[in-house]
């Protein structure tokens, strides 16, 4: 982006006109005078900064199999992996919290409900 004007105040005599476009020669001719209004922004890489601050995680834990892949790829692939593998772990315990009547299961129902809240999901 550069620091050129994007927007313009046209003037003639009393009139005021805001405009998006440069005025032309022949209107330039008639009178008219044109004034900045704006300009683009300079070029701000803040969010870059910030995104690339907050995962770096990703790049410092980097696996073989990742490697060559987008950070946010990275990310999701991970975040589906382990709900992947909570919905396993509660497909495992659920038959040994049915099946138990000592305190263990109470542990089992405690597990799986935890498992349950972070992923999000109700029985």
């Amino acid at each position: 982006m550069s620091n050129e004007p994007v927007a313009w105040m046209h003037v003639q005599g009393s009139f005021e006109e805001p405009s998006l476009r440069q005025l032309d020669e022949d209107e330039i001719g008639r009178g008219w005078k044109q004034y900045p209004l704006y300009t683009n922004p300079a070029p701000d890489d803040t969010a870059l900064k910030e995104w690339i601050e907050k995962t770096e995680w990703v790049q410092k834990t980097a696996q073989p199999r990742e490697l060559g892949m987008h950070r946010a790829d990275v990310i999701r692939q991970r975040v589906e992996r382990d709900t992947a593998l909570r919905r396993r772990v509660i497909e495992l315990l659920e038959p040994i919290a049915n099946n138990t009547t000592d305190n263990p299961r109470g542990k089992a129902h405690e597990a799986i409900t935890a498992l349950r809240e972070r992923l999000g999901e109700k029985k």
